[in-house]
C-alpha cells in the first residue's frame, strides 16, 4: 500500500531570484520553488521534485555537473526546461524524507549564456534526473554513479559517466563521450 503526500513549497525567495536574474545570476535549489511529492515505498520514501525553468533566447548551453544518479535528457521544441528529480531515501517519516531530500536536491544556476544543474551529495541513493530541454541547447552532462540517456537534437553534446552506461538516440550533431 502506498500513501502519497503532496505539498507545494512556497517560493519565499522569488523576489530575490528575480533580482539576481536581473543582475545576470540566479541560483536556486530545486526544492525552493518546485512541486514536491513524497511517496511511501517498500524501503523508505521516494521524494520527487518537478520544476519548469523559463529560459531566454540568449541561453545556449545546458551543463549538468556531477549528478550522482541516472540522467535522462529529452530534446523538445519547448522554450523552457522541465526538470524532474527523484530521490529514494530511508527515513522515519515523510517529513524526514523531505528534509533529507532538500539537503541533496540539485541546484540550478542561471548565468548569461548558460544554465547549470549541479548534483549534490556523493552517493546515488536511487536518484534520477529527467530533463526536457529545448533542442537548440548545447549539452554538457556528467554523472558520477549512473547511466546517461539522450534523445534527440541537432546541437553539440558532451557526455561523461564514471560508473554507468551512455545511450544516445536520434542525435544529428557532434558527440563526445567519456566513460
Amino acid at each position: 500500500m502506498m500513501t502519497i503526500e503532496q505539498n507545494r513549497i512556497p517560493n519565499l525567495v522569488e523576489s530575490l531570484g528575480f533580482f539576481l536574474l536581473a543582475m545576470g545570476l540566479c541560483i536556486v535549489t530545486a526544492d525552493q520553488s518546485a512541486e514536491q511529492t513524497v511517496t511511501r515505498v517498500e524501503n523508505g520514501y521516494l521524494v520527487q521534485f518537478e520544476e519548469t525553468i523559463e529560459i531566454e533566447n540568449s541561453i545556449s548551453n545546458l551543463v549538468v555537473v556531477a549528478f550522482p544518479g541516472d540522467i535522462e535528457i529529452v530534446r523538445s521544441n519547448a522554450q523552457e526546461i522541465t526538470l524532474q528529480e527523484s530521490i529514494q531515501l530511508r527515513a522515519d517519516d515523510a517529513g524526514g524524507a523531505r528534509d533529507q531530500a532538500r539537503q541533496i536536491a540539485a541546484t540550478i544556476r542561471q548565468e548569461p549564456g548558460s544554465i547549470e544543474i549541479r548534483g549534490r551529495g556523493d552517493e546515488e541513493r536511487g536518484r534520477r534526473l529527467k530533463l526536457s530541454v529545448p533542442a537548440r541547447l548545447m549539452i554538457d552532462a556528467s554523472s558520477s554513479y549512473g547511466d546517461i540517456t539522450l534523445d534527440g537534437g541537432m546541437s553539440p553534446v558532451e557526455l561523461r559517466s564514471r560508473q554507468g552506461d551512455i545511450s544516445v538516440y536520434s542525435l544529428e550533431a557532434y558527440l563526445d563521450i567519456t566513460v
